[in-house]
């Protein structure tokens, strides 16, 4: 996560003003939503249907049985 950005990137960023920074950010933000999304769905990908699961919360063993699969809508 601490890849260095390329240095023209950083002064471009440098020459922006606060209404072209924050339309960056909601572009970013949104790139970074759907990179969240995909990640969600690969993982989502691995579950199927009465497919039996187990997880450990809070030192406590759970176990059950897949119903169904929800994608959260955020």
């Amino acid at each position: 996560m601490a890849r260095q950005l390329p240095k023209q990137l950083l002064r471009m960023v440098d020459t922006l003003d606060e209404d072209q920074l924050h339309a960056l950010y909601h572009i970013v933000a949104q790139r970074l939503q759907l990179a969240q999304k995909v990640h969600a769905l690969a993982a989502m990908s691995q579950f199927h249907v009465l497919d039996r699961v187990s997880f450990v919360h809070n030192g406590k063993q759970y176990e059950g049985t897949v119903t169904r699969l929800n994608q959260k809508n955020h």
